[in-house]
C-alpha cells in the first residue's frame, strides 16, 4: 500500500515592505547601519496604514517607502541636505497647526533642536524659509513635469537635461524673475551657447514653468518670464552656423578609398550614394526598398527634413547597379543596413559616427561633414550647366520664385535623369555593383 505523505502548507510571506500586528497593516523598511545615526538612531522605519485591507495596504505603502527610501539617500550625504530634502514635508505638516498644537507635535521640537546645529549658509536659509511657507522648492516637480512631456523620446530628453540644468541654478519659485532669467540668458551667451541652443534651452524651461500653473503653484493668468526672450537672444547671439565648405573632387577620391579601407559595406554604399545624389544622411539610412524604382530609375524621399526635401531622387547611372544588388539584398526592407545601437533607434547615428571617425583620420574637421555632399553635388550641377530649378528639385532646396516654387509641381523624372547624368567622377569613383 503506497504511503500518503501530507504536506506541510508554506507560511504565507507578507509583502515586501509590509507587516501586520492584529489583522492591521503597517508599513516597514529597515534602515542601513550606516545611515542610523543621522536617523535618530532607528533601527527602522515603521508607520500605521491604518487599514486591514491587504491591497488597501500595499497602495498606501508606496509614498512612504519612496520617502524613506530618499530621506535614506539623503542621510548617507550632510545634515542640511537632509533637512532640506524635508522642508515641504515639514511646510506641510506645521503650516496649519495652531502654537499649543506645534509644541505637542515631536517633529516641530526635533526641526527646532537640530535647527540649531546648522551652520548658516544660502541653503539652510531656503529650508527654514520653506517651512515657514515663503519659498517653494523646485524640485519636487521636476517628474510631474516629466511625465507630462508627450514629446519624441530625443527631444524630450533634451528638454529634461536643460531644465535639470536650469534647476541646478534655481533651487526655488520665487527666484525666477525677468531679472533673474536674463541674468541667466547672458551667462550662457558669455559661455559661447550658440543661438538655437540658448532658444531650445528658453523653450525646455518655459514647459517647466509652465507645468508649474498646473501643479497649481502659479497663478494660469501669470506672465511666463521666458516668453520674449528669444527675441533678445536673436539680436544679441550670432547664429551657430559653421563654416562648411564642399567636398572637392580629390576629397571625395580620398575619402572613397579610406571608405573602402574600412570594409564596411553599408558605410561604402551610403558613401557613394551621398556623393551621388547630395541625399543627407538619415535620407539614405531611411530609404526602404517600396521606394525605390528601378524600372523607372529613381527612388522616392516621403521624410524629411524640410518640406521641399520630400521629392524623388533620380539615379544616376553610375549607381543603378549598386542600387539594383541593394534593392535585391535587403533582408530587413531598408536599402542600406544599419545596426540602430542609437537609444533613439536613428538609423543613421552608427553610419554617421563611423563616417566621422573616418574623415577625421584623414585630418578633416568640423568644417566638413557627409552634408557637405549636398553642396558637393550642388555645384558639379551648377558647372554642367543645369537649369537651377531642375538641381534645386534634385537635391531638395526651396524654389524662392513665385512661379516655379509656389505654383509648379515639380521637374519631371526625364529631366532629372537627364540633368544627374551630366556630372560624375574620374576613376574609380564611377564604376560599382
Amino acid at each position: 500500500m503506497k504511503k500518503t505523505t501530507l504536506k506541510t502548507p508554506k507560511k504565507k510571506r507578507n509583502p515586501a515592505h509590509l507587516e501586520q500586528r492584529n489583522g492591521l497593516w503597517f508599513a516597514v523598511l529597515t534602515i542601513p547601519k550606516d545611515c542610523r545615526s543621522k536617523l535618530e538612531n532607528k533601527v527602522r522605519f515603521i508607520k500605521s496604514l491604518e487599514t486591514h485591507n491587504q491591497s488597501e495596504a500595499i497602495n498606501r505603502s508606496h509614498k512612504f517607502i519612496a520617502q524613506w527610501k530618499s530621506e535614506i539617500e539623503f542621510a548617507r550625504g550632510s545634515l542640511e541636505q537632509s533637512l532640506i530634502f524635508r522642508a515641504s514635508e515639514l511646510k506641510k505638516r506645521f503650516e496649519d497647526k495652531t502654537e499649543d498644537e506645534l509644541l505637542r507635535d515631536p517633529e516641530w521640537n526635533s526641526y527646532q533642536n537640530v535647527s540649531t546645529l546648522l551652520i548658516p549658509s544660502k541653503e539652510v536659509t531656503e529650508f527654514h524659509a520653506e517651512v515657514a511657507g515663503a519659498l517653494t522648492r523646485l524640485a519636487p516637480h521636476r517628474d510631474g513635469w516629466v511625465a507630462s512631456l508627450t514629446q519624441k523620446a530625443k527631444t524630450k530628453d533634451q528638454m529634461i537635461r536643460d531644465v535639470d540644468r536650469f534647476l541646478a541654478q534655481f533651487t526655488m519659485l520665487e527666484g525666477i524673475t525677468a531679472k533673474a532669467i536674463k541674468a541667466y540668458v547672458d551667462e550662457l551667451i558669455g559661455l559661447g551657447t550658440t543661438q538655437s541652443s540658448i532658444n531650445r534651452v528658453l523653450i525646455s524651461c518655459k514647459s517647466f514653468y509652465k507645468y508649474l500653473k498646473v501643479a497649481g503653484e502659479l497663478q494660469h493668468n501669470s506672465e511666463n518670464p521666458f516668453t520674449g526672450l528669444a527675441e533678445v537672444v536673436r539680436g544679441t547671439v550670432k547664429k551657430n552656423k559653421k563654416d562648411r565648405g564642399n567636398w572637392t573632387i580629390e576629397e571625395t577620391l580620398k575619402l572613397y578609398e579610406k571608405v573602402k579601407e574600412a570594409k564596411h559595406p553599408a558605410m561604402l554604399s551610403l558613401f557613394i550614394i551621398g556623393a551621388y545624389t547630395g541625399c543627407r544622411i538619415n535620407e539614405i539610412a531611411e530609404m526602404k526598398k517600396e521606394d525605390v524604382n528601378l524600372k523607372g530609375k529613381f527612388f522616392y524621399l516621403p521624410k524629411s527634413k524640410t518640406k521641399d526635401g520630400v521629392r524623388e531622387v533620380p539615379i544616376h547611372n553610375a549607381i543603378l547597379p549598386l542600387f539594383k544588388r541593394l534593392y535585391e539584398d535587403t533582408t530587413d526592407g531598408y536599402i542600406i543596413a544599419s545596426t540602430a545601437e542609437n537609444q533613439y533607434g536613428n538609423r543613421s547615428a552608427p553610419l554617421s559616427q563611423r563616417f566621422g571617425r573616418i574623415k577625421s583620420a584623414l585630418g578633416y574637421g568640423e568644417g566638413k561633414v557627409f552634408h557637405s555632399f549636398r553642396g558637393t553635388v550642388a555645384t558639379l550641377l551648377e558647372n554642367a550647366g543645369v537649369d537651377e530649378t531642375v538641381a534645386a528639385h534634385i537635391v531638395g532646396h526651396k524654389i524662392k520664385t513665385m512661379t516655379y516654387g509656389l505654383y509648379s509641381s515639380g521637374t519631371k523624372m526625364s529631366l532629372k535623369l537627364e540633368a544627374i547624368n551630366k556630372i560624375g567622377y574620374p576613376a574609380p569613383f564611377n564604376k560599382f555593383n
